[in-house]
Parts: structure tokens; C-alpha cells; sequence
């Protein structure tokens, strides 16, 4: 099927402010309001006007007498509600309309007046008779139509001393002119084309295009250009009016159709292909045959040109050629889906038949090609079927790269690399990809797998003792830790924060205990930071929990990727913190596969490392908070700690730390993400102390 055709023909439409037929205008009209809520002309009233106004167009009209002429009204501008508009003419004897009340509701549309011209040979003045129509309506400025009645008996009467002369500048597209109907499928995109110039008219003209235009297409006015992928299919053929029309109102306009089709689905086999088949005579065959997509269903499969004794089957579902040859032969098969629509696909592959007692399984001309892959990125690669041999054939790979995984049922290779090594450095394997038959025939086939390792540390590390937003909180225990991200950032899953181990106590020659307070120059899993997309640093708050002077690590993780320890040159400056961007800690349970690590050099400590003098709960900060914040609170002595969050009404909506805690001060981050706007309370109970604190969430 053709993306696009086009059939038929244009009609004409044409309307004028000094000449038009009330069957011309109402035509218009009633082929408009197939399109829409609006008619004709209310598609381009000014959509918003800073007062209210009285739109009349035309605003002359030249009728013979006895005939009818047209014309549309509507209010504009900030609709206050429903609107009457009183029609009245100035001399009944000379013209009469169809109305003389006009009821509109918002939102407006354009309402079609006729006027009638009386038949009265009475000329005054002499061959032609005038009134004037007035529209008012309360709040808004009156409007007026002239009607010209021209007496159908001029040519016998007085000569007119001044005659009529009717607006002949009409805009009006060339007698040949025409747009040919559109018949396009949903999701294929249109050639884009310049709809016709007209001539003529009062400049400036201005082009529209009225009616459904199907979702997608775009009409650019100041190019005439019509473009676009229609994105849905339409129920019927739109009929789209094409109008110019000059400042005058005087209009001529072009008539079309837009039909989006259904889109025409052939089915499609893909990438698919099929191997040859070698078999032996009255050996009984089974060989998988892919599966199509697409296509308009139900599909219906077919094998043609099969050697005697072999046919299309199923096997798990699928197809499959199946049965046993009776002869020796050597043909080329074809395998071939087609739809209900006819529409049809075709592999071709060969069969070979012999008498050979024992086949070899063979990859023929098969290679696999080398393969690339980075540490921390999937791969996923086919890898080729064999031909001949006794069935059942096992495939097999061996020498593959930590990570990597051979399914050999798909005969698919897949996995992440997860290789040790510095950042740039290349590793290549050679393995090898082996076929078996049931016979222990075998084919082998080499391939190369080149994995770039290495997961890039961060640079630096930088550690200081956070003294909270505005630099004066005399709560410690706390560290504002800022890293620079891997140069493989975009592949990271997490950054760890590991702190130094210290020792405290150790034994003497006589095997009595020591106490001792040194660094043991190893660093432990502490936190985690996910590795968040779109920033160009990495922060974090921890907590020191036991205010000792130590130094802290950054390492990137991804994949189980594990690295040597990697410590920074420049030492850590310790300056007061300007900033908070706090983390959720996720402390480690057990050991983490890790990249390099970067570490401060010097040993940065907590604030206020003495044990609290009284049991206090401080007040979260920020407070008001959206949608983030901290809890803080101090105990004196080791204690059984419960901290909860309550709604308005006293109800337990989370809690926060329900457990045993030694003495010191504790900083708790409460996400209030999941709660609407308004007050809430959290309260800590210690043992058989508590307290209560007020907290404000904005949204």
C-alpha cells in the first residue's frame, strides 16, 4: 500500500462583502459545521479583545430587489455571560431581516442573519434604495450593515446621478486552481506541499484552513504550506476547507479531503535467518523454524519444495520442519508467512539429504564477529546455529570474561563484564564457541572478546566538620563530605563512603589489654549515595557517631567492578560549610565490592566530642521544610529510643528509630514527600523521658 495517494478533485467556495448570493453563504455555513462547534467565519474572529465588541461581516451588502443577501454576527472580547443583540433597520420598505433578536451564550459563534430587499418600484434615488441595519446589545458599541437595493427596473428609470459602484477586489484562486484529496497512513509522514496563491483583494490576505485537520498535520498561514505525520487514524474522510481572505472580509475558498488510513502491517520475519539443514535418509528431523511478526492476523506458515518424506510442523509451539527424508536430495526450501491481507514474506534455505551414516555438525561459512564490550555496560550477542551432525546438538563457550554468561538453549551471550584492572586499561580474551552431536562429533568456532576495565575513582575528597546551614549549630558529630564524580559517571550505580578504623585496645606481651587510640590505616563501608544524573558533584552528610578525628573515603561502585585503594595527594581543607545537601545513610551490613578509593589525607573531626550534659530534643531544621528535614537530639546516657512522626490528631504516621542507643548527640533526616501540606509533631520518648516538637510541611 501507498504511505500517501491522492484522488478527486477541489470544489470552489467563494464568498464577497459586495457580492454574494444567500445560497452561497449558506452553503458555506452548512458545510462548516460538519467541522466543529464553530461556523464558517467564527474561526478566525480575534479569539480575546481587551473590551467588548459587536463582530458584523460583511458590513455592505448589494441585493436585487426581491432577493436575499447574508451576513454573521457575533459578540467578541471577555464574554460576561449571555448576550441579546437587537436587529433593527433603519427603513422596513426597502429591507426586512430574518431576526430581530439575537440570543448568544458563551462561548460565542458566529450567527447567520438574511435580509430580504422589497420589491417596490418606487426608485428614490433612482435605481438604487439604501437602509441601514443596527446591532446593539447591552455593554457593547453598535454595528451597522448598509444593504443597496439595485431596482431590477433601472435601465426604464431616471438615470442614477450617482451610481453604486460595488467592490470588485475580490481575492479568488485561478479557475484551474485545485487541491487534490489526501489519502495518507497513520504514523507515515506527508511530503510537505504549498497549498495555492490566490490574486486579487484587499491586502493583506490572509489563508486558513478550516475543519478536522487530523492530529499531527500542521497548516503554516504564512507559507501556505501544509505538513506533518497524522499520529491517530480518523473514524471518516475530514473535508477541509482551504479560504483566503482579504482585510475586506471578501473571501474565496478551496475544498479538499484528508483520510488517514490504518497503517498496512506486512509481516516481517527480521534479522531471521534460517540455516541449512543436512540429514541423513529415514533420520528423523526437527529443525526450528523463527517465528514472524507483524502482518494484518491470524499468519499462516508455509513450506514449499521439501524433499519426500519431510513437512511443516511445531514444535513448542513454534514451527518447525519435521519427519524423516526417504531420498537422498539436495533442495532449496521456502518458508513463507502471509497475512489475511495477502501480504507475504519468504526465507529460502537448503536441505541436503544424504546416505552418510555418520554427519559432522558444521558451521559452514559462519565467523563470529570480535566483540567489544566496558566494564559495567550489558552486552547481549547471538551466536551462529550449526548444521549436520546427529541430533540433539549442544552448543558451548569457554573462556569467557568474569560476568559474561552463554545460554545454550538461545544460543545468546549476555551479561556485564565485572573485571579487576586500572582505569584504561584493555584486557582481550580468545574463547572459543563448540558445537556437539550425539555422537560426540564436534565444530568449533574462535572468537575475541576485548573488555575495556577499570572504573574511574573520584579525584578528590574533601571532608569538614559541618556546623549546619548557618554555620553557628553547636550540634556535632556530623562531617560534609564533597567529592569530584567518575569520569564514568553516566555508568555508576553508587558512590560508598568508607570511614578510617581506629584501635582502640590491644593485648601486651603478657596478654593483658591495652588501651590504645591510633588509626589502623583500613577504611570500612559507612554509607551510600546513590549516583543521581545531572549534577556535577558529589555531597554527602554523615555522622561520626563516636566524634573521633579520622579520615573518610569515596569509591564508585557498578556492576560488583572492585578496584585497588586509591588515596588523594592534596590534603583535605577544612573550611565551614556553606551549603547542606544531605543524603540518606545506608550503612553496610556486609563487605562491598569496591572501585578505587579516594581518601582525605588529614583527619577531620566532629564538633562538641563531649558526652551531652541533659536529654534534649532541638528543633528540625529547615522549619518550615519541603520537602526535607532534620530531627536532632542529645542523650546524657545510653537509652531504649523511639522517635515518631504524628499528624494534627495524634495518629503515628512513621517512625524513625525505634532502638537501643548509646550516649551522644543524633541528627535524623525525616523525607516528607509522601505527606500533604500542613502541621505535624514529632516526638521522642528515651527511657522514661519525652518530648515533644511542631514541624510545618509546604508544597
Amino acid at each position: 500500500m501507498f504511505s500517501e495517494a491522492f484522488v478527486g478533485s477541489s470544489s470552489r467556495l467563494t464568498s464577497a462583502s459586495s457580492f454574494c448570493t444567500g445560497v452561497c453563504l449558506a452553503f458555506a455555513l452548512v458545510v462548516a459545521g460538519t467541522f466543529g462547534p464553530e461556523p464558517l467565519y467564527a474561526q478566525d474572529v480575534p479569539p480575546t479583545s481587551p473590551t467588548a465588541d459587536l463582530w458584523v461581516s460583511p458590513n455592505v451588502l448589494s441585493i436585487p430587489e426581491g432577493g436575499t443577501g447574508t451576513y454573521t454576527v457575533s459578540p467578541i472580547g471577555p464574554p460576561p455571560g449571555n448576550v441579546t443583540v437587537t436587529v433593527s433597520t433603519g427603513d422596513p420598505t426597502v429591507a426586512t431581516v430574518s431576526s430581530s433578536s439575537l440570543n448568544f451564550s458563551p462561548p460565542f459563534t458566529a450567527t447567520l442573519v438574511t435580509v430580504t430587499a422589497v420589491d417596490n418600484d418606487i426608485v428614490n434615488p433612482p435605481g438604487q434604495r439604501s437602509t441601514t441595519i443596527t446591532h446593539s446589545a447591552i455593554g457593547y458599541p453598535s454595528r451597522t450593515v448598509v444593504v443597496n437595493v439595485i431596482d431590477d427596473e433601472a435601465s426604464t428609470e431616471a438615470s442614477i446621478s450617482e451610481p453604486y459602484v460595488p467592490d470588485n477586489l475580490l481575492p479568488a484562486f485561478a479557475d484551474t486552481a485545485m487541491i487534490a484529496d489526501i489519502v495518507v497512513e497513520v504514523r507515515q509522514p506527508i511530503a510537505p506541499r504549498r497549498l495555492p496563491k490566490a490574486t486579487g483583494g484587499d491586502n493583506p490576505l490572509t489563508y486558513s484552513l478550516l475543519g478536522n485537520l487530523p492530529e499531527g498535520l500542521v497548516f503554516h498561514a504564512a507559507t501556505r504550506q501544509l505538513s506533518g505525520t497524522p499520529t491517530t487514524e480518523t473514524d471518516s474522510t475530514a473535508a477541509m476547507i482551504y479560504r483566503v481572505r482579504d482585510v475586506n472580509f471578501d473571501a474565496d475558498s478551496l475544498l479538499f479531503t484528508i483520510t488517514v488510513t490504518p497503517p498496512d502491517l506486512k509481516p516481517t520475519f527480521g534479522d531471521a535467518t534460517i540455516a541449512n539443514l543436512v540429514a541423513e535418509v529415514d533420520q528423523e528431523v526437527i529443525w526450528p523454524l523463527p517465528l514472524a511478526t507483524g502482518g494484518d492476523g491470524p499468519l499462516r506458515y508455509s513450506l514449499s519444495n521439501l524433499p519426500d518424506g519431510l513437512a511443516l510442523g511445531t514444535q513448542y509451539g513454534a514451527a518447525a520442519v519435521r519427519g524423516a527424508a526417504t531420498a537422498t536430495d539436495t533442495t532449496i526450501a521456502s518458508y513463507t508467512v502471509t497475512d489475511v491481507d495477502g501480504d507475504a514474506t519468504t526465507l529460502t534455505f537448503t536441505i541436503a539429504i544424504t546416505d552418510d551414516p555418520d554427519l559432522t555438525p558444521t558451521f559452514g561459512a559462519a565467523t563470529i564477529a570480535p566483540l567489544t564490550a566496558t566494564a559495567c555496560q550489558a552486552i547481549a550477542r547471538s551466536l551462529p546455529a550449526a548444521t549436520g551432525g546427529d541430533e540433539p546438538l549442544t552448543y558451548s563457550v569457554s573462556n569467557l570474561p568474569d560476568g559474561l554468561v552463554f545460554h545454550a538453549n538461545t544460543r545468546q551471550l549476555q551479561g556485564i563484564p565485572t573485571i579487576l584492572g586500572d582505569e584504561g586499561q584493555t584486557i582481550t580474551y580468545t574463547g572459543t564457541y563448540a558445537v556437539t552431536d550425539a555422537d560426540g562429533d564436534a565444530a568449533t568456532l574462535p572468537f575475541t572478546i576485548t573488555v575495556h576495565t577499570g572504573l574511574d575513582a573520584p579525584d578528590w575528597v574533601r571532608a569538614e566538620n559541618y556546623l549546619g546551614a548557618d554555620s553557628t549549630d553547636t550540634w556535632g558529630g556530623s562531617v560534609l563530605l564533597t567529592w569530584a564524580l567518575s569520569s564514568q559517571h553516566a555508568f555508576v550505580e553508587a558512590y560508598r563512603i568508607y570511614r578510617e578504623m581506629w584501635t582502640t585496645h590491644s593485648a601486651d606481651e603478657h596478654g593483658q589489654l591495652v588501651a590504645l587510640d591510633e588509626p589502623r590505616d583500613e577504611f570500612v563501608p559507612w554509607a551510600r549515595v546513590d549516583a543521581v544524573p545531572g549534577v556535577s558533584l558529589g555531597r554527602a552528610i554523615v555522622q561520626t557517631l563516636d566524634y573521633r578525628a579520622t579520615r573518610w573515603a569515596v569509591a564508585a561502585e557498578c556492576g560488583g567492578q572492585r578496584t585497588s585503594l586509591s588515596i588523594a595527594g592534596d590534603p583535605a581543607k577544612v573550611v565551614p560549610a556553606t551549603d547542606v545537601l544531605a543524603q540518606q545513610d545506608a550503612a553496610a551490613s556486609a563487605p562491598v565490592v569496591q572501585s578505587a578509593m579516594t581518601a582525605t589525607a588529614e583527619r577531620v573531626g566532629a564538633i562538641d566530642a563531649s558526652v551531652p550534659a541533659a536529654f534534649a530534643l532541638g528543633p528540625n531544621y529547615p522549619n518550615p521544610f519541603n520537602p526535607a528535614t532534620t530531627i536532632q537530639y542529645s542523650l546524657p546516657q545510653a537509652a531504649e529510643v523511639r522517635l515518631t512522626i504524628h499528624n494534627a490528631v495524634g495518629q503515628v504516621l512513621h517512625t524513625l528509630v525505634s532502638e537501643y542507643q548509646p550516649a551522644g548527640r543524633y541528627a535524623i533526616r525525616y523525607d516528607g514527600r509522601a505527606l500533604s501540606a500542613g502541621i505535624y509533631f514529632y516526638r521522642l520518648q528515651a527511657g522514661r523521658v519525652s518530648q515533644v516538637g511542631k514541624m510545618v510541611l509546604l508544597k
